[in-house]
Parts: C-alpha cells; structure tokens; sequence
C-alpha cells in the first residue's frame, strides 16, 4: 500500500471514510465467506429496530414491518457505570416516546454517531441493545437473549465502540496521524543503469491485540460473541479504526492487512490457525468444511475462546453463560454438521469431550459468583481468568474416569441459557488425598509459577490413600494441588483423577480436587496434576488407587 498516504486528525473526517468505503465495498464484492448466510437466516429479522429518516429523526419500529430486503447495523458499546435510571432506555414507560419521531441529536454521543455511519454506508436501521430490547421485562429479555446470534450474524456490518467507556464516549476521536503512521525512508538504487526511487517502512506500528487490549471494550465479556458472530465489523478506537471481516483484518495503519497477519488480534494461541484474525471459523461450517478437520479441533477451539471470554467483565453476573449462548449455539449447528448426532452443551462444556475437560484451572485465586449460575464444575461458576484445555499436542491421551449421567436443569427452553442446577456422576479412581496447606507451590523449572508473586492458590499434595496404603508422590516438586479460590485452600481433600498425557519421556495425570457435602455428593474445589518420568511407577500408581463412583453438583 502507499506509505505516503495521509491519515486524517479525525476518525470522524472524510479521510477516514473513504478508506472505511473502500473496505466494504471490497468485502461485499469479492469476500465469498463474508456473503455467505445460511438459508434460515435469509429472512431473519431483529424483533426492533431503530428506523433512521434522511431528516436527522430516529423512531423505534417493529422488525415485522421493515421492507421484505432487509439490511441493519448492529453497535457493540460499552453500557458504562452511571446509574441505569439514568440512562435512556427501551421500557414500558418510553416506548411510545421512542416509537415516534425524535432528533437523533438528542440520542447520547455513542447512538448519535452510530447513527452517522450507519447513514453514511446508505442504510436506514439500527440494532442497539438497551433500545430495542426491554430493559424492565425480564420476560422479553429471555426471549431476545437467544436469539442475540442471529441478530449479529444477519447484520450488514457491525459498529464498535472500542475506544469509548460508555455511551457518552462516542465513536469518533481526534489524534495525531505521526503517531500511528509508520516511520519510513526514502532511498535510491539503480538497477539496471537506472535510479529507482523506493519508500520503506522502517518500523512496525503497535499490534493489533495491543491496541484491542487497552481499549475499554475489549474488557467486555459480551463482545466476544458479537465479535465473532457478525460477518463484519468497523472498529473505532481511541487512536484509529480497525476493520476486520470473514476473511481479513485491516487498519488504518495497515489499510490492506495486518501487521501481524495469522497471529490472531486477540491472542487465541490454541485456535485452529486458518483465518484467525477475526476467529470467525471457530463458528463459520463454512470454513470447516473446506479444511476436512476433525471434530476435536472445533472443540479445541471452542475451549479456548471459552479461556479467552473467562476473564471479560459482566455488568449482569448472571449472563455468565448467556453472553456466549449464542456461540454455543453455532458450535452445536458447526458439531451436527461434521458429525451428525446428539451434541449436548453442559453449562459451558460438551459433553463429548467433558470428562478431559473437567481438567480446568485458575490462573490465580478466584471467588464463586455471589448467586448461583453454574455448577461447580463448570468454569462459569468463577469470576476471573482460567485455562481450558485445549485437546491438542503431541502423544497419548488416556481417560481414567468415565462420564455415567449427566442433568442440568435450565432456566427456560434455552439450554445453552441460564442453569438453575447441575450435577454429573462420574466412575474413576478416587481417593483422599493430604496437602501440604502451609507451603506454597513453587517448582523452579515452572514458568507459570517460577518467578511470580506467590498467589496463595498452588500447593504441594503429599499423599493418597491408596488401596494397600500411604502413596506417596512419584517427583514431589511436581505434584500440585491449585484451588479455585482462596476459601477452598485445605489440608485435606479428595482427588478425582480424569486424564492422563503420556510421551515417550513422561507421563502428567490430570484431576480435580473435591470436597464432600453432606447429602454424600461432591463440590469441585480445584484442580490437581502430578508428573511422572518413569512409565511404570505411573501404572502402578493408578491401579493403586481404588475406583468409587462419585456425584459432583
């Protein structure tokens, strides 16, 4: 691209759009994937829209009566932290003033702008959440959150707010093109007994997933899912715009393609590698069916976008598991597609894979959720940052437990919504196991805990009982007990072990740490490995342990 193109002092000037127009009209011209729709969704429809008129007016209207050809944009934003009475809403008491005409200048700066380029692309509707979705009916809000999917998935475009707080902040910023534009030279060669003029970039602008790290929005949880869902997305940070579609990435920066091109804009390191920028094969059948991958990959990478949106911030801690249905859902259509059957989604997990994927992990100590939305064993019943496993690597996978039944009780009819309960039974080798509660984990060739401040979290276990007695740890430095939160840490506990990698110079078994209740099932209190060198000793360890079937809610 042209390295000596300027960049204006605004997102808001001309510049900035001509550059965005070419963007679009390129995806929409020559981007098959970014096309595509599934035949279901040809007359989808949002349940309301605002309606835009060319006179500067907005109104709120029913998507049953928008034209048979339908095309909206929908806004990712960030709600903010002022009050919400404060705030102008979508309530029983205002839709009839939003349903009639109104100056979009009086809509908070965030809609107002949204609103601006929605008409600058030449389309006349809007999808925005806090005024098309009631916000005083809980009724209507269990109807619009599953079908939150469709309503980005079917988007034209969608317009995110990544730079903003809160709807006050708005889509549009000033800055200083030196500083986002690369540093180049400008230098002579003769080739050929001719003086040829060239112009290099000398540097390399600040990655993507830095300048989608320190944005406010990229903290929220719910964008995670309308990110991957809609077919496009323009980006208004607090420095630049960002485009990112099916089948590119681009900036301002870097108008053709990213600096860091298949490296990911959100550092999805477990993520299957073709298209990553946008993550949209992780939900796209259309990209799988291409690549011939197996099923396990999709669940690979589902766990790691699940990592990935573990640590996102909530203003509803109980849309923990609402806020990604809507991926749950397209990974269910993505599994029926590839292999065709039962796909069951246990409160954040599938229930193919959910024995090995029991084996989650906090990175630091967390705390529960102060009212219940997932079963202890789901990574969703924790407020903070984990790690799924991601199914891949080299060597043998081996279970050691077995999946006997499985219940989760949902909130409505949607069962990738909110849980009331959950419980699975399990059959494994089983025992209680000591820890040494006083001494903090720490092996020096360990480069998640080598180093770091300890957390409180991490412990050496010291024993099992097992079958004939007293079992010992096999490497004593490796044996690691990591409780989920802070309350859970004890002396004493019981080990479920679930999996076991094996390699040709080692073995790690994989379990979770459970504390009994008084009706004689199980809560999770965390997670457990171990490492053996020597394959024999780690065979003999597992048969010494006694096999029990256990309830875990």
């Amino acid at each position: 691209f042209d390295l000596t193109s300027e960049l204006g002092t605004s997102t808001a000037d001309m510049t900035t759009w001509r550059l965005i127009e070419g963007w679009m009209e390129n995806c929409v011209t020559n981007h098959g994937l970014c096309r595509h729709r599934a035949e279901e969704d040809l007359l989808f429809r949002p349940t309301r829209l605002l309606e835009l008129a060319p006179g500067g007016t907005y109104r709120l209207v029913n998507g049953s009566d928008c034209p048979a050809v339908l095309q909206y944009v929908a806004l990712s934003y960030c709600w903010g932290k002022q009050p919400a009475h404060t705030l102008l809403r979508l309530l029983r008491t205002t839709h009839e003033q939003l349903s009639k005409n109104s100056p979009v200048s009086a809509l908070p700066k965030t809609f107002r702008d949204a609103a601006e380029v929605t008409r600058r692309a030449g389309v006349s509707y809007l999808w925005i959440d806090r005024l098309c979705i009631y916000q005083d009916s809980v009724e209507d809000w269990r109807r619009e959150a599953p079908a939150m999917n469709k309503v980005y998935r079917n988007a034209k475009f969608s317009i995110a707010a990544l730079g903003a707080h809160d709807s006050d902040g708005g889509l549009f910023s000033s800055r200083d093109p030196a500083k986002i534009r690369p540093s180049v030279v400008r230098f002579n060669m003769v080739e050929e007994g001719q003086p040829v003029a060239y112009t290099m970039a000398v540097d390399i602008p600040q990655p993507l997933s830095q300048l989608f790290a320190r944005e406010p929005l990229a903290d929220r949880a719910w964008v995670v899912q309308e990110r991957l869902l809609a077919p496009r997305t323009i980006y208004f940070g607090s420095q630049q715009v960002v485009w990112e579609c099916r089948e590119t990435k681009c900036s301002e920066t870097w108008p053709l393609e990213s600096a860091q091109s298949g490296s990911g804009s959100m550092e999805l390191r477990d993520c299957s590698y073709k298209n990553l920028c946008a993550w949209k094969d992780l939900v796209e059948f259309l990209q799988w069916e291409q690549r011939h991958d197996e099923p396990s990959q999709l669940f690979s990478d589902w766990y790691a976008v699940a990592s990935h949106y573990s640590g996102r911030s909530l203003t509803v801690s109980a849309d923990k598991l609402v806020a990604i249905s809507g991926l749950a859902k397209d990974m269910r259509d993505a599994l029926c597609k590839l292999k065709p059957g039962r796909h069951r989604y246990l409160a954040g997990l599938w229930e193919e894979t959910l024995v090995e994927s029991l084996a989650w992990r906090v990175r630091t100590p967390l705390c529960r959720a102060a009212e219940y939305r997932a079963p202890s064993w789901s990574w969703a019943c924790l407020d903070g940052p984990l790690h799924l496993p991601s199914f891949r690597g080299r060597g043998t996978h081996v279970l050691y437990s077995t999946l006997d039944a499985a219940d989760v009780i949902y909130r409505d009819d949607d069962d990738t919504g909110e849980v009331c309960s959950g419980t699975i039974t399990l059959r494994g080798p089983c025992a209680a196991m000591q820890i040494d509660a006083a001494t903090p984990y720490r092996y020096p060739g360990d480069r998640e805990s080598s180093g770091l401040p300890e957390d409180g979290s991490k412990r050496r276990w010291i024993g099992i009982e097992g079958r004939d007695g007293y079992i010992a740890p096999d490497v004593p430095e490796r044996a690691l007990a990591n409780f989920d939160t802070m309350d859970d840490v004890t002396g004493e506990t019981t080990v479920l072990w679930l999996t076991c990698h094996i390699n040709d110079w080692m073995q790690i078994r994989e379990g979770i740490l459970l504390r009994p209740l008084t009706d004689g099932t199980y809560h999770r209190i965390g997670y457990t490995n171990h490492m053996f060198y020597s394959h024999e000793v780690a065979r003999d360890f597992i048969d010494k342990i006694e096999e029990r079937r256990v309830v875990i809610v």
